[in-house]
């Protein structure tokens, strides 16, 4: 026998007594699942498994070699985000044997697919690798829209490999502390989610992520207290190899607006009607009604964004708030307190407009 064939079989008894004639705990029944096979073809031979989200999320794989010997070059798994892991592989394996468990790096993660370099050895037939993965937890369900406390906000489908969607939320909705992405019917990788909020601010969480079919973001927390959400933007889409995926927007309602105050303390001065996106408005006051040391906005009918609030006192001095705010109808301004001891106030001058989709603003002045 050559010095080559001897080397040969050396490795072979050594792969067999390291890796085993007997594959670890891998069937359907327990924690693995299958996620495919291939038969290799000659000397040197390159086989790719396609996985995807719909097949779950993974922590570890192995690889099992039946009907013949097999050397191993090479193995590469890409995850769901395009990053790649190649665990040290080059191994030869004996007919019936496996490998090791391979535990992926990281937590839990989505599977694109397991690209293989191997080869059959001289003297055998065509080996069979089946490949396996251990199945992470269930991802968290999102909130289902009876919940308590989430609110249904919208949804949208996802068309093709790249798709871009807004949902339209807006005042009448309410204010919001945090909100929620399920996604059904197809699994789906999300590029980006954009939050503009009420006053034109806007929020971005990390959420370059895979999901699976039917499954749902953790819940994502809104910076700073409950806020109105104008519109949520989405970039997104489906997965190969599935069909469209449907997304849906929750949102956790935040506490209700305060009441108007009690009538006691306070006097009306006035009110105008909102009309249009970018109005102005006067009411005029007057030494008549008395003097006052707070002011407070109360808007009803529909919902209002208020740019600005410019009080002008007697001896003609004045005093703009800090007021660029969103509005929900039915709600109002915190008690604001005016400058100096009690003063007469000669007029209000308001810069405001009503919000999309909604009607007609009134807004009514009192005074404490």
């Amino acid at each position: 026998m050559s010095r080559r064939w001897l080397g040969l079989l050396f490795m072979m008894v050594m792969s067999l007594l390291v890796i085993g004639a007997k594959p670890a705990r891998a069937d359907s029944r327990g924690e693995w699942k299958k996620l495919g096979e291939r038969t290799v073809q000659g000397r040197a031979d390159r086989d790719v498994i396609q996985v995807g989200a719909d097949d779950g999320v993974f922590t570890a794989i192995q690889v099992k070699v039946e009907n013949s010997a097999l050397q191993m070059f090479d193995i590469k798994v890409v995850f769901g985000n395009g990053e790649s892991f190649s665990p040290n592989t080059r191994l030869v394996f004996g007919r019936e044997a496996t490998t090791r468990v391979i535990d992926l790096p990281g937590e839990k993660r989505v599977i694109r697919r397991v690209e293989f370099r191997y080869g059959n050895l001289p003297g055998g037939g065509n080996a069979r690798v089946e490949l396996w993965g251990k199945g992470g937890a269930t991802p968290p369900p999102p909130p289902p829209p009876a919940a308590a406390g989430w609110k249904k906000l919208g949804e949208r489908p996802v068309n093709g490999r790249l798709d871009r969607d807004t949902i339209t939320v807006g005042a009448d909705d309410g204010v919001f502390t945090a909100i929620q992405i399920k996604v059904e019917n197809s699994a789906l990788e999300m590029f980006d989610v954009k939050v503009v909020f009420g006053n034109g601010e806007s929020f971005s969480p990390n959420t370059r992520l895979v999901f699976g079919r039917d499954t749902g973001s953790r819940v994502i927390d809104l910076p700073g207290e409950a806020r109105v959400i104008r519109r949520v933007e989405f970039r997104y889409g489906n997965l190969p190899g599935g069909g469209n995926a449907r997304v849906e927007l929750y949102g956790k309602a935040g506490a209700p607006p305060p009441p108007p105050p009690a009538v006691s303390m306070w006097k009306k001065l006035g009110e105008r009607p909102v009309n249009g996106r970018l109005d102005r408005d006067v009411i005029t006051v007057g030494a008549d009604d008395g003097t006052f040391s707070a002011i407070q906005v109360v808007v009803t009918d529909s919902a209002l964004e208020m740019f600005d609030i410019k009080v002008v006192f007697a001896n003609g001095e004045s005093f703009s708030p800090n007021t660029r705010l969103v509005f929900g109808p039915g709600s109002t301004t915190r008690a604001i307190d005016l400058p100096g001891a009690r003063r007469v106030i000669r007029r209000v001058e308001f810069r405001y407009g009503n919000l999309p989709r909604g009607g007609n603003a009134r807004v009514t002045l009192l005074g404490k």
